[in-house]
């Protein structure tokens, strides 16, 4: 299981190659990701996750997306995904 703290959008200004002058949109970029646990089939998950922001980051426009994916083929077998509520 993976936990990924990404970006809603971002943009970035392209100086050189065939985008150069553009400015470009992005959206959901990952900021981290973190493997939080390994399941077996049948198997049930249930932990609390601290996962730190970097210094400057704003909690504003992040969001967290947690999926877990199949060892050997790398398949997606199940996500979810939620905005980012500091207290």
């Amino acid at each position: 299981m993976y936990v990924a703290v990404a970006l809603n959008r971002a943009e970035s200004q392209v100086s050189a190659g065939e985008n150069a002058g553009h400015r470009l949109a992005h959206v959901s970029v990952v900021r981290s990701l973190t493997k939080v646990g390994a399941l077996k089939q049948g198997q049930v998950l249930a932990q609390d996750v601290q996962l730190k922001l970097g210094p400057g980051s704003e909690s504003s426009g992040l969001r967290l997306i947690a999926f877990v994916q199949e060892v050997r083929q790398g398949r997606v077998l199940g996500a979810a995904s939620m905005p980012v509520n500091t207290r």
